[in-house]
């Protein structure tokens, strides 16, 4: 059994936006010299009803024994700025032998992504009459979170801390 299909590799790239990641999906080819069924899967993982997962660090891929595949990335806005390699061994067989293996590779490009404010803007209000008026202070907490878990630091638009 031969791989007609071309090694899979998938790439996903985070912004410093909250993005979305949506899965990927394909399907495998091989041939089979005596013109057997080929039948799919990943190594080291039995298939279930027809089709096989297995989790990797930064997502899950699912092959059916028919070759259809779809990977279903992580949150990757979790991820720190760097380059990530997810892999998994692909296996053709026929008759439950295993032919031929090929290496399905995702490639995760992170980002730092910006804090997100949790809390609810806030609007003040002063209004100044003919009188002698006077206003008092307004106090609060502002919120946020970062979604790589670093601190996050509160300050003023266009004043130096």
């Amino acid at each position: 059994m031969l791989f007609r299909s071309t090694p899979v590799t998938l790439s996903y790239t985070d912004t410093t936006a909250n993005d979305t990641f949506s899965s990927s999906t394909g399907t495998l080819s091989a041939t089979d010299a005596e013109g057997l069924a080929v039948t799919y899967g990943i190594s080291g993982v039995s298939a279930t009803s027809g089709s096989s997962s297995k989790v990797g660090t930064y997502g899950t891929l699912t092959l059916t024994t028919a070759g259809a595949y779809t990977y279903t990335p992580n949150n990757l806005n979790t991820l720190s700025a760097g380059s990530y390699t997810d892999t998994f061994t692909l296996t053709s067989s026929n008759n439950g032998t295993v032919g031929t293996t090929q290496v399905f590779t995702v490639n995760v490009t992170g980002a730092n992504d910006a804090p997100i404010f949790t809390s609810t803007p806030v609007t003040l209000s002063y209004t100044d009459t003919t009188a002698n008026d006077t206003f008092s202070s307004s106090t609060g907490t502002l919120s946020a979170t970062d979604a790589e878990g670093l601190a996050v630091t509160y300050g003023i638009s266009g004043v130096s801390a």
